[in-house]
């Protein structure tokens, strides 16, 4: 996953990133299809052929980021299951002057984005159960634990295994990259402070 931030001087922060979230569809694909399957032999449909249920669509993920509130929302599909989208608005942990910019991941900050992004993002969110949004104290071994019992092990070793790439852009246009792991953020204890000067 890569995620570009953009804190501009008048309070507006642009945002650009990409993910693919391959496993999370598959996951799904497979807990749905017996659903899936069930209601075609309801409905007298014997062809096997199953609908795939998109997880994300492009038009719903920009309804749900322009419903927030954002602005200049583009989103597209550059693939199955990888999807780019851009967008501008008010975020309280990015900040920049003329000189400077900083970006701050918190718990409080992960929550209140993850509920300003609209429905599409909260209900992923849910279906994660992420410790920095629901406040539990689990370190990163429970956490894959649980993962693996409820999503399956190849899950839970496929999302331990990722990685975030933040890059901040300072107003100058000078940009620092960082990369955490996607768990170390889902289970995030402390802050992040990313700035670029």
């Amino acid at each position: 996953m890569n995620i570009k931030v953009a804190p501009q001087k008048n309070g507006d922060t642009k945002i650009e990133m990409s993910f693919d979230y391959k496993s999370l569809d598959a996951l799904l694909q497979e807990a749905t299809s017996g659903i899936n399957a069930i209601a075609q032999a309801a409905a007298g449909d014997s062809s096997g052929d199953l609908e795939a249920m998109q997880l994300i669509t492009e038009e719903a993920m920009k309804q749900s980021l322009e419903e927030a509130g954002f602005r200049d929302v583009k989103v597209k599909s550059t693939g199955p299951c990888r999807i780019e989208a851009s967008f501008t608005g008010k975020f309280e942990n990015a900040f920049a002057d003329d000189n400077s910019s900083r970006f701050t991941i918190s718990s409080s900050s992960m929550a209140q984005t993850t509920s300003q992004m609209g429905e599409e993002f909260s209900s992923m969110a849910d279906l994660l159960m992420i410790p920095s949004l629901t406040g539990e104290d689990v370190s990163a071994e429970e956490y894959t634990a649980l993962l693996s019992i409820i999503y399956g092990a190849t899950f839970a070793r496929e999302l331990a295994d990722s990685k975030v790439t933040f890059t901040l852009v300072s107003p100058k246009g000078k940009q620092k990259k960082t990369t955490v792991s996607l768990l170390e953020l889902l289970v995030l204890d402390e802050d992040l402070v990313i700035e670029c000067r």
